[in-house]
């Protein structure tokens, strides 16, 4: 009505039954024979369904990423980020480091304890780990009591560095499961991208770095 020109906006209005409803107003402007402006008319398009829909699709994403215990993201997400660290290296040279992460003993804990103690286990690691790094960094749940992590900008021995850090951390973290109180401790193997490196093999080398912490007796860092 200021402007005599035409508007459109997306606006919730108060539904008799008390609800607010997402609702497309577009507004037209009403000119007499003179071309002057005498007023306007405003259209409603209910795009409730449309809203719904499209959050649908947002969650589905989201999900597909995300590690449901956890909350952490998922493999999947983690391989996707993998594959463009490598080609941004292979671009820039910007360097990264890789971590495989497997908590130690953690068949005992299910067997003794039951998978719900279990669960509460993976979830306090992950919260330690998440909380723990670089607003930049990446840590992923890889399955089962493994988790994974990428770290840009980083030297083997600054890796080296945020690999201790993460199993000292978790060390000292704690579940209480209402009768006792559980502590556990992680293997840690870890390797900085190589030009060279496909994603294949950077995971198969910082996967057996991590093996070869658990035959040197767990809750051990091995970086190469």
């Amino acid at each position: 009505m200021t402007d005599g020109a035409p508007h459109e906006a997306e606006v919730y209005l108060h539904h008799k039954q008390g609800h607010r409803l997402p609702v497309w107003v577009r507004t037209s402007p009403l000119l007499d024979t003179d071309g002057r402006f005498t007023g306007a008319v405003e259209t409603f398009t209910d795009i409730s369904s449309r809203r719904a829909l499209a959050q649908q699709v947002e969650d589905l994403k989201r999900l597909a990423l995300i590690d449901p215990l956890t909350g952490l993201p998922n493999r999947r997400h983690l391989e996707t980020q993998l594959h463009a660290r490598l080609e941004e290296l292979r671009r820039s040279g910007a360097g990264f480091g890789l971590l495989f992460i497997d908590i130690d003993h953690f068949k005992q804990v299910n067997d003794r304890h039951g998978h719900d103690v279990g669960d509460q286990v993976l979830t306090t690691i992950a919260n330690t780990m998440s909380l723990s790094v670089r607003p930049f960094d990446l840590v992923c749940r890889w399955g089962g009591e493994e988790f994974a992590g990428i770290f840009p900008h980083t030297t083997g021995a600054a890796l080296r560095g945020l690999a201790e850090r993460l199993r000292v951390l978790v060390a000292h973290s704690r579940v209480d499961t209402g009768t006792e109180v559980l502590a556990a401790t992680v293997s840690i193997g870890g390797s900085v991208a190589e030009i060279k490196d496909s994603a294949a093999s950077l995971v198969k080398r910082a996967d057996a770095l991590m093996y070869a912490s658990k035959e040197s007796g767990r809750n051990r860092v091995t970086v190469g």
